[in-house]
């Protein structure tokens, strides 16, 4: 299965952070997060390539993001089975605003 050009980068991202001594935490959530945003790029805006993505893609998903509520989308459909999402006193929260 041939991967996407953002994927690609994703795992080099990956792999820098894993080189850099990062915890497997840490590196879960930057995986699980922008597993999430690519999967947004490519549904909602057909974008592939890292010199497709503009700042108006960043900001629409921020306030896509902000929208849905934490916790309400995984990349992984398996990760409910663990996690339990739902059951978080914060799901579907608003996201706090970063000043």
């Amino acid at each position: 299965m041939k991967i996407s050009e953002l994927e690609y980068y994703l795992e080099d991202f990956l792999a820098y952070c894993q080189n850099k001594n990062l915890s497997r935490k840490t590196i879960g959530s930057y995986e699980q997060s922008l597993k999430l945003f690519i999967a947004y790029l490519k549904d909602k805006h057909d974008v592939e390539k890292v010199s497709e993505v503009r700042t108006g893609h960043i900001r629409q998903y921020i306030a896509y993001v902000q929208e849905r509520g934490k916790y309400t989308v995984v990349s992984r459909e398996s990760s409910k089975q663990v996690n339990f999402p739902e059951k978080r006193t914060d799901y579907k929260k608003r996201f706090r605003q970063l000043q």
